[in-house]
């Protein structure tokens, strides 16, 4: 069977970059969190409607930086010494929600806007 060919008339296609259209169907929220002991506390700012992905970045191998618990949606998150975890969280209701390590006094907050 012979492969068949159609012509498109380019002229009539609408062209929009793809960044936008990934940005529109995937309502995402990224952020990245230096996840070490004597940092300030972490505030990270989200709308309602998006998917939250907070990265935990974990640059020493200090045991009290080894876990982070999210205890509004029910999650403990072990981390990896010297390396990135990403962390997805469903969209929440506006609010603000606290993070902590459990072994240390790392925390912030995922403020939730409308």
């Amino acid at each position: 069977m012979a492969a068949s060919w159609h012509r498109v008339n380019l002229a009539a296609v609408t062209l929009r970059p793809a960044r936008t259209l990934l940005r529109r169907r995937d309502r995402s929220c990224d952020h990245e969190v230096a996840w070490d002991v004597g940092r300030a506390p972490v505030s990270v700012v989200a709308r309602r409607d998006e998917r939250v992905r907070l990265t935990f970045r974990r640059n020493t191998g200090d045991w009290a930086s080894d876990a982070v618990c999210f205890p509004d949606f029910g999650m403990v998150v072990s981390l990896a010494p010297h390396a990135a975890t990403p962390v997805d969280l469903d969209p929440p209701d506006a609010g603000a929600y606290r993070f902590y390590a459990p072994h240390g006094d790392l925390e912030g907050w995922l403020i939730v806007g409308t």
